[in-house]
């Protein structure tokens, strides 16, 4: 066996023990959300020692980001402008912008 065949084959076994890592990490998401939620009083609190009022922080922001989604996909470059002209940075913007599809899947997959 030359040494490039067996680099190549060392490759393929790696791609195949990490292709099999990432679809039972995938098959065991819903165990894990589960799980996660049975312990969040104890996360939330944990987080508040290390940033207080991290949960208000948090709900702050989800709050704040919902209403940014949904005046940017009801009203698109007019509720932009409406941001601009209330003095938001356009890379504030273009920020939100970028996380409103996956911010909106989310929101979807949670009351689904």
């Amino acid at each position: 066996m030359s040494l490039f065949s067996g680099l190549a084959h060392d490759l393929k076994v790696g791609y195949e023990l990490v292709k099999a890592a990432i679809v039972k990490a995938a098959n065991e998401v819903p165990v894990i959300e589960k799980e996660i939620a049975g312990v969040e009083p104890e996360v939330v609190a944990l987080a508040s020692l290390v940033v207080p009022n991290a949960a208000a922080i948090a709900t702050a922001a989800n709050t704040v980001l919902e209403a940014v989604a949904s005046a940017l996909s009801a009203s698109g470059s007019a509720a932009e402008q409406n941001f601009l002209n209330a003095g938001v940075d356009q890379a504030a913007i273009d920020a939100a912008k970028a996380v409103v599809p996956a911010f909106q899947a989310a929101l979807a997959k949670k009351k689904a």
